[in-house]
């Protein structure tokens, strides 16, 4: 809870598996032990290469990602220096005495799902420090180093007791959680009362929110993204969350603001069938334009002349070549041209390949040029879509392909 959103995964085979982090988790990068492995000795840490037999027998033994590197005699207090050196080395350091397994655990590798909390015993420093935060000057970090926020991994996490509201805290609670709604992962976070609905309406709300289409990036015009959409006419929404705004979703909307009337319409509306308002569609609701990105690489060949981009259709000694009405879009480097209306089925990128085996080289003798019958590889427009040329790039990769 607070690290994986419980509502954010997909519909079908994949449901449970694929998940999203919560809003306020983050992932660890790693860092370097040795400053760590470096303070607790300075601390008193017996290092283990100096232990003797009875010292490994009778001390407690402390682990830095994993790795046994001494001994100590007083763990809940080199647990509680570690938790201060911490504010000083890096918040991705995590230390956890664990009563059972009588051994410290400091962990400060990469792939730990972290989520910020605030120490009950600091909350009135918290409280105090809200007016400097919403002035901006305090930073997140800096809370940090003064101790009011604590970044707690699944392992520290099992010897705390977290509080999700200010108001319910007891004598047993340890941590208080900065909302409710951080449990929630970012799409989540955009279902106005999403506690009030059954929880497949939820699950079904997040993955609508993840598909919902608007001015995905800023820079999309220099972009050659595999598919990408941009809404004509995105809105900000009338009502959005707390989550929204913290995100900055409602600054960059990804819909619209529609009217819908429930009523029946002779079972045109039947199921999940709408019927659509003929001058709304006119005015541009719900209107996209759809880009798509197509690739060829002339890739090179060892021993024989490797692929080309060219026209094949005019070339003798090309197989496989297609009827003659798919190549009228090439221009005359091979390539559609700009701003060329095209279909299913047209040649987009022309190209020509040796072939795939040796035993289709023909004239094949030692020190000679080889002959062969180049292969039509060219790059077609998929059959069900159609539209128009906006961009064409050339570029060579490093091995000049």
């Amino acid at each position: 809870m607070g690290r994986l959103c419980p509502l954010e995964t997909p519909e079908g085979t994949n449901v449970g598996l694929v998940r999203s982090l919560a809003l306020m988790a983050s992932v660890t990068y790693g860092i370097d032990p040795e400053p760590i492995i470096r303070s607790l000795r300075e601390h008193g840490m017996k290092p283990i290469e100096e232990a003797t037999p009875t010292e490994v027998g009778s001390l407690v033994p402390v682990y830095v990602n994993g790795k046994l590197v001494g001994l100590t005699d007083d763990p809940e207090e080199l647990v509680s220096f570690m938790k201060r050196k911490r504010l000083e080395i890096s918040h991705e350091i995590n230390v956890v005495y664990m009563a059972e397994e009588n051994a410290v655990h400091i962990n400060a590798d990469s792939g730990r799902v972290q989520r910020p909390l605030i120490p009950v015993n600091r909350i009135k420093d918290a409280i105090s420090l809200l007016d400097k935060v919403k002035r901006g000057e305090l930073t997140f970090s800096d809370l940090f180093r003064m101790g009011i926020i604590e970044f707690l991994d699944p392992d520290e996490e099992e010897n705390a007791v977290v509080a999700y509201d200010i108001r319910k805290i007891g004598p047993e609670h340890t941590h208080l959680d900065f909302a409710p709604y951080a449990m929630l992962g970012a799409a989540a976070n955009q279902i106005p009362y999403a506690e009030h609905n059954a929880i497949p309406r939820d699950i079904i709300g997040s993955n609508m929110v993840r598909q919902g289409i608007g001015v995905y990036a800023s820079n999309w015009r220099l972009r050659t993204d595999s598919r990408s959409y941009i809404l004509f006419y995105p809105q900000k929404p009338i009502v959005y969350t707390r989550g929204a705004e913290i995100v900055g979703y409602h600054l960059r909307p990804s819909g619209q603001n529609l009217v819908v009337a429930l009523m029946p319409m002779d079972g045109y509306n039947m199921d999940d069938a709408v019927v659509l308002n003929q001058g709304a569609v006119d005015r541009g609701m719900a209107r996209i334009v759809a880009f798509r990105t197509y690739e060829a690489i002339a890739k090179r060949q060892a021993i024989i002349e490797g692929d080309k981009i060219e026209n094949p259709l005019p070339l003798k000694n090309v197989t496989g070549k297609l009827e003659e009405q798919k190549y009228q879009k090439l221009g005359d480097d091979g390539i559609v041209d700009l701003e060329t209306y095209v279909v299913g089925g047209d040649v987009l990128i022309g190209r020509t390949s040796p072939p795939r085996f040796a035993h289709s080289l023909i004239g094949v003798s030692g020190g000679t040029a080889l002959s062969f019958e180049r292969r039509d590889t060219s790059v077609l427009m998929r059959t069900w879509e159609e539209g128009i040329v906006n961009d064409v790039l050339l570029v060579t990769t490093p091995s000049g392909e």
